[in-house]
């Protein structure tokens, strides 16, 4: 029964994760190109009563055996990459909000000079008119836009051009570079570092840029926002799923309190 109790306990401690995941991802049910997250769990080292297929006494050999299980255990929390619905975000003919249609993500210049990744395309135009996040880091690919520029375009297979009253001929379209995406291996080894920014790691693999459009990158559309792929009834049913575990591992543990109590109370 002791046993029984612990394992209870390492059930309330594992839905308590799970419910930590689920509270992020309704948190981030806005968010724009954020990744659900989702639990993952393991059962924990069986005790070996009796080990399967060892022989009896008379001679038979046993099929299945005696192992007990100790509990569950959290093996991982998954992010879910499926993409995430368009939402039109602006109309502005200058506004450089461009989403992915597909599996690639934006290369960012970080201050430490390495390079992160994201989903969310909530670009803007600092004061020398390099696109860069909401956080100041300049987008990997287009050069400088000057502020006199009427209409920026992006188009889907990354390349940045902008429209120059000034230049000869009037209303001249003037390239301004092109975009780079990545991806990788697996995206599921990848560093999440906060600020809708990952970074690369081992288990991701070495990062494969390319432009977008080609080599299953995906495509860009300008003056749209990537929404968050969260299931906002999905999780809520999980959050309830989650805490009937929670109460039942609470149960268990009580139970088995309420037995130890009666075996301590006989009397011979």
């Amino acid at each position: 029964m002791i046993r029984g109790m612990f394992s209870a306990a390492s059930g309330m401690q594992a839905t308590t994760k799970k419910m930590d995941v689920i509270s992020n991802n309704l948190s981030n049910s806005a968010t724009t190109g954020f990744k659900a997250s989702r639990a993952e769990f393991k059962d924990i080292f069986s005790a070996i009563v009796r080990a399967p297929g060892v022989q009896n006494a008379d001679g038979t050999v046993s099929p299945v055996g005696i192992q007990i299980g100790h509990g569950v255990m959290l093996s991982s929390v998954a992010h879910d990459f499926a993409q995430g619905s368009p939402i039109q975000a602006s109309t502005d003919p200058k506004d450089v909000t461009v989403m992915i249609s597909g599996q690639g993500f934006f290369k960012i210049q970080l201050p430490d000079g390495q390079t992160g990744y994201t989903r969310d395309g909530t670009f803007h135009l600092d004061k020398t008119g390099q696109i860069v996040t909401a956080d100041g880091y300049p987008v990997v690919g287009p050069t400088s836009i000057p502020s006199n520029a009427s209409v920026v375009s992006i188009n889907q297979n990354g390349t940045v051009s902008y429209t120059d009253p000034s230049a000869p001929p009037q209303n001249a379209i003037v390239p301004a570079g092109h975009f780079v995406l990545a991806r990788f291996p697996n995206p599921q080894g990848l560093f999440a570092v906060g600020n809708n920014m990952f970074k690369e790691s081992d288990a991701s693999g070495t990062a494969i840029s390319d432009n977008p459009d080609n080599d299953g990158m995906g495509f860009l559309r300008q003056h749209y926002q990537e929404a968050s792929n969260v299931d906002l009834v999905g999780e809520m049913v999980d959050m309830i799923i989650t805490q009937r575990s929670y109460e039942i591992g609470s149960k268990a543990i009580s139970t088995a309190d309420e037995m130890l109590s009666v075996v301590k109370d006989l009397k011979r």
